[in-house]
């Protein structure tokens, strides 16, 4: 029952399923943004809820909300971003898809909440897994070092990403603007200049995550010590391991 559960526990978990809601009708909005073309506009609003996530979560830990104030901020950070979306987006009116367009946005969504299933799972275990045999402590340690190695990775998958629908929009854009753009069973097939800018930006990607992440497993232990405090440096060596996977 909710008498044996902590109560910065069952906030976190209140806050976070309140955020994880949202989260969807978020990557819907930024979704929007891109395909008009807003892709700065869409640059701007992530840097504003960057900014209120930590002003929040600042402002909280300063009054004492310990732990919960990472919820405080997550669902700041979700909710300026839904509003912050809206308001560009309101000269653009929503579209409900067709009939057949909801087919293929089910069937995309199925395979994308089955791999992201898997990943939880998998993710998940290896938690319970160290927590069982090693201790609360142990599970600490792991997930700050997987935390610093994912918050890098997150940026600059998040930069490529926006990079990516970008170019997509763009291309198909020019190419439905020339006359050239193909069509297969009533889907748009993606030109050859698309595939071109995806290929460039991942070859530039690679120049970018390559160092990144070998610098980062080289100065691991000293990383991990200057943020954290000397307490934290068993983190170091899964901070180091995580890199190098990525």
């Amino acid at each position: 029952g909710l008498g044996t559960v902590d109560f910065d526990v069952f906030a976190l978990l209140m806050l976070f399923s309140v955020h994880i809601s949202l989260c969807g009708a978020v990557s819907v909005q930024y979704g929007r943004l891109v395909t008009f073309g807003k892709v700065g506009t869409l640059s701007k609003i992530q840097t504003v809820c960057e900014i209120v996530a930590f002003v929040v979560v600042a402002t909280a830990l300063i009054n004492d909300f310990g732990i919960v104030s990472l919820g405080f901020g997550q669902l700041a950070s979700s909710t300026t971003a839904l509003t912050l979306s809206h308001l560009a987006l309101s000269p653009h009116r929503f579209r409900m898809p067709r009939a057949g367009e909801t087919r293929r946005i089910i069937r995309f969504v199925t395979s994308i909440l089955l791999s992201r299933a898997a990943f939880f799972i998998n993710d998940s275990l290896v938690l319970i897994i160290v927590g069982a045999y090693l201790g609360p402590a142990s599970v600490g340690f792991f997930r700050a070092g997987g935390r610093f190695a994912g918050a890098i990775a997150d940026a600059i998958s998040e930069a490529m990403r926006v990079t990516s629908w970008s170019s997509l929009q763009r291309a198909f854009g020019e190419a439905k603007e020339n006359g050239t753009l193909e069509t297969e069973k009533g889907r748009p097939i993606p030109p050859p200049e698309a595939a071109d800018s995806l290929l460039r930006l991942i070859g530039g990607g690679a120049y970018v995550v390559i160092p990144a992440f070998v610098g980062l497993a080289l100065v691991a232990p000293s990383f991990i010590v200057l943020v954290l405090g000397p307490n934290w440096h068993p983190a170091a060596i899964i901070l180091s391991i995580v890199a190098l996977r990525r």
